[in-house]
């Protein structure tokens, strides 16, 4: 375990807690990885930083030490509607158990005292059931309000916070803001860090498109896909979460969005409160390096696309890509690296095709493995068809020499300079996308140059220093305040 660093003592420490999803050594994405990245250097500053992160284990009140971080593993937030005891019943449970299970957890939801009146709660739970009986359980909103009122995780944060008594909050991503505004009610200064696009977009996974077409403001207009009936039932709950969201984000003192497009989303929101930009970092140059030491670009060559393997990502239609690029490229190979709930459909759509040999799917790997998959690949495509808040790839693939093919929207927009450290193309068009990628496997040398450029570019741009004095200066501002 590493010592925590020596602090200034002719200053007091700020105490700050930051309220987050997930942190290391527990890593999913993009956003525990870049958070980790800025924390770090701010360790050496006059900052004692503590993690309550919010899908841990519980682990028993105490926090583990990570490199200098005191990270409390708060508990599991629960699914709505809290009643996954009897989602889970099988095997031996009778029918007539499961009834009587259903009946007094329902029964238990319905009568806790809550933000939200019991008879709105009776009806969503019934509503919960005839979507999920018709399998439209994806259109059930998030339900904010049930999740701060009935959580765990509320009560465990509101402990944490007693305990450590921070000079400041910094919540990280959409649900940390929502617990975070729930305990800083008393006068601390909080710091509402926004990752994605839920303070736009109130669906469960956050499109912010209808059919390719992006949304610049919300109107539900998406319910129009649902049958009527339920659709008046799903939006006044929408519109609860919407709102919800958007006044805990006005409560807090600063708000940090990472990337241009977040930040006009945020701003035209009406916000009262100050917005600054903060990117996120790209990893540490001399650590991709010698990962990638002596590992040269795979032949046949190949494609790597990097992400969650879902509709937003945009991997859906890979079986047509493959079909597409085996009438102009002899051989290649398309790297699926991630998981998620489309990937069997798309293994079994290319293997129909007979096509199984052009795919490699790897699952989802860790940093290191990743960073291998970019030093074998020869383009790296970005077919994300929902606005990327952010997005990491192209940073990791220029750290990598390699280019990067995205659609012209969201995060990729700002990090990628179209034609000179990468390609954007028209959204939503997939053959543009997959012509720029052939052209760039066609000509080896055009590749390594955009990928020397992106490389510098962003070693100059995004580097953990310039990211880390950005956040340091609002953490000034707010406590200077």
């Amino acid at each position: 375990m590493k010592s925590k660093p020596k602090l200034n003592a002719s200053t007091p420490a700020k105490r700050v807690l930051v309220v987050t999803d997930r942190y290391p050594p527990e890593v999913v994405g993009g956003a525990e990885i870049s958070l980790s990245l800025v924390l770090q250097p701010l360790l050496k500053k006059n900052y004692e930083i503590f993690v309550a992160t919010l899908s841990g284990n519980g682990g028993g009140g105490k926090p583990l030490d990570h490199e200098g971080v005191s990270v409390y593993r708060l508990p599991n937030i629960a699914a709505w509607p809290y009643m996954r005891p009897y989602f889970s019943l099988g095997g031996t449970n009778t029918k007539l158990q499961q009834l009587a299970r259903l009946f007094s957890v329902a029964t238990s939801y319905c009568t806790k005292s809550g933000q939200r009146s019991r008879i709105q709660r009776l009806k969503a739970l019934l509503l919960h059931l005839r979507l999920s009986r018709k399998r439209l359980g994806g259109w059930f909103p998030l339900m904010d309000l049930d999740l701060v009122d009935f959580s765990p995780t509320s009560n465990a944060l509101q402990n944490v916070f007693d305990q450590i008594k921070p000079d400041m909050i910094h919540a990280d991503n959409y649900r940390g803001i929502l617990f975070a505004a729930n305990i800083s009610r008393g006068g601390t200064p909080f710091i509402a860090h926004v990752r994605d696009n839920r303070f736009l977009c109130s669906l469960r996974d956050q499109p912010t498109n209808i059919a390719g077409k992006i949304c610049k403001s919300c109107d539900f207009e998406c319910l129009s896909r649902l049958p009527t009936p339920h659709a008046e039932a799903v939006k006044p709950l929408l519109q609860s979460d919407q709102s919800t969201r958007r006044s805990s984000l006005g409560a807090a003192t600063a708000i940090i969005a990472t990337s241009h497009y977040l930040e006009s989303q945020i701003k035209g929101l009406d916000c009262s409160s100050n917005v600054f930009l903060v990117p996120n970092p790209a990893d540490n140059v001399e650590d991709v390096d010698r990962i990638q030491q002596g590992i040269t670009r795979a032949d046949p060559p190949e494609i790597l696309v990097v992400g969650m393997i879902n509709h937003n990502k945009g991997q859906r239609h890979v079986a047509r890509w493959i079909t597409e690029l085996k009438r102009h490229i002899p051989d290649f190979k398309i790297v699926l690296a991630g998981r998620g709930g489309m990937l069997e459909r798309i293994r079994m759509e290319v293997a129909a095709n007979g096509d199984s040999d052009y795919l490699a799917t790897p699952g989802f790997l860790g940093r290191e493995a990743l960073y291998r998959c970019y030093a074998r690949s020869s383009v790296v495509v970005a077919p994300n068809v929902w606005p990327e808040p952010f997005g990491r790839v192209p940073l990791e693939a220029a750290l990598s020499r390699r280019p990067t093919v995205a659609y012209g929207f969201g995060g990729p927009a700002q990090t990628i300079i179209h034609g000179k450290t990468g390609f954007l193309v028209e959204p939503q068009n997939e053959e543009a996308l997959l012509a720029t990628t052939r052209t760039l496997l066609a000509n080896p040398q055009l590749a390594s140059e955009i990928g020397d450029n992106a490389r510098n570019h962003v070693i100059s741009t995004y580097s953990v220093e310039q990211s880390t004095s950005a956040l340091e200066k609002v953490w000034q501002s707010v406590t200077e305040r």
